[in-house]
């Protein structure tokens, strides 16, 4: 097994770096965290104009996914 270890050129790995503790690796990992994620598709004109706005600083969108009740939620 050692042999076939020091012949490894890359180590591909499905994973983000950025998500993990900080650790000391070597060059020969690449990380390819999301290379399986499918593209996604283009914002609804409604979301686009909302994002494109040229009288704000920013936009800060929350999505609470279908396990929040959303129509209980002040705004």
């Amino acid at each position: 097994m050692e042999d076939y270890r020091a012949k490894i050129n890359y180590l591909l790995s499905n994973s983000d770096e950025f998500l993990h503790f900080p650790q000391p690796i070597t060059a020969k990992i690449v990380h390819i965290g999301g290379i399986t994620i499918p593209e996604t598709p283009q914002l609804t004109e409604e979301f686009r104009d909302l994002m494109e706005r040229k009288d704000r600083a920013g936009v800060v969108y929350i999505s609470l996914g279908s396990l929040v009740p959303t129509a209980k939620v002040e705004v």
